[in-house]
């Protein structure tokens, strides 16, 4: 569990003229304070700092970071900030979700405790989307990577997984995107380039707006019916051109099925509901129904996986 700022509570707060003088632990009043840049520190009330700022004229902030602790007062989770109050790097310390998956893959004859202490470095684009997983052990020795690029309007575009520090890629994921027919494709290779999976959907126009303004030259329709009846038009024309006959057996999807998540059961009782994109035997890759930020969960943390057709794909049952 990590204590946020305000959890934490703002005990103490202090300024330094500059870097050399915080790490001296020198101190100034805040009446010395005048338009030179300095450094701000707030401290928790174990004097653990919170927050540090380096503020320029006028007060205003140009850069933050974001110390958050664990229960046990052990550093979970530091954060940096820019002058937009965005979200640049973010590092979490010890337990994290992609580093389990990434080991799981990349080390599998290796036993876990040894990447108990490790670090997990989030790198952010300007539009809030992760650049990079870095990997690093606790001595700052990185031994792996997740890189990732997207297509306008924040859809991944590729996902190289890499073995530091001789920069080998050992997994690929390469998305495939046609914004006219919204088709998203997935393929994965594994370290010789060999593809070894492909998967594919069509994704509804609610989940890229401004791609639907920018096609159809109109407002985003977000939640009216209009919007669902391209998405049977969109099945129609799929099935017109795999030969499809309107007068053969075979009904076009249920309205509901067209518009209804996929379901994901966790283990602790939750229900998520989304859009599945790929299941693997070590994580399931899904975006929130309704979003296209492309999320990744390990495979153990899920009971059930029910198709939004009704059917359960996961666990398989033969």
């Amino acid at each position: 569990m990590v204590a946020d700022i305000t959890a934490q509570g703002v005990s103490t707060i202090k300024y330094f003229h500059s870097e050399d003088d915080f790490l001296r632990g020198a101190a100034m009043k805040s009446s010395d304070i005048t338009d030179d840049p300095y450094i701000q520190v707030l401290y928790n009330s174990y004097g653990q700092m919170i927050s540090k700022s380096q503020v320029v004229l006028n007060g205003e902030i140009h850069s933050e970071t974001i110390f958050e602790y664990a229960e046990d007062g052990s550093l979970r989770r530091k954060s940096e900030r820019n002058e937009k109050s965005n979200v640049i790097k973010m590092y979490v310390y010890g337990a994290e979700e992609m580093s389990e998956i990434f080991i799981g893959y990349a080390f599998p004859q290796r036993p876990f405790s040894e990447f108990q202490d490790r670090v997990t470095i989030y790198s952010y684009d300007e539009s809030g989307d992760v650049t990079e997983y870095l990997f690093k052990s606790i001595d700052n020795y990185p031994f792996g990577a997740v890189r990732l690029s997207y297509f306008e309007g924040g859809l991944p575009a590729e996902e190289r997984w890499i073995l530091l520090p001789e920069e080998r890629t050992m997994r690929l994921f390469d998305y495939d995107y046609d914004p006219t027919s919204r088709s998203y494709a997935l393929t994965e290779y594994d370290s010789t380039g060999t593809k070894i999976s492909q998967v594919g959907l069509v994704l509804p126009t609610k989940y890229i707006p401004e791609l639907y303004e920018l096609l159809s030259g109109s407002e985003s329709r977000s939640g009216n019916v209009l919007e669902e009846s391209d998405e049977i038009l969109d099945d129609i024309h799929s099935r017109l051109s795999k030969g499809w006959n309107p007068s053969d057996d075979g009904a076009l999807l249920e309205l509901g099925v067209l518009t209804s998540p996929d379901l994901i059961y966790l283990t602790d009782g939750d229900t998520l509901e989304v859009t599945l994109v790929d299941v693997t035997k070590e994580f399931v890759r899904f975006m929130f129904f309704g979003e296209n930020e492309l999320l990744t969960m390990p495979i153990f943390k899920v009971q059930e996986i029910e198709r939004r057709d009704g059917k359960v794909i996961y666990p398989v049952i033969y």
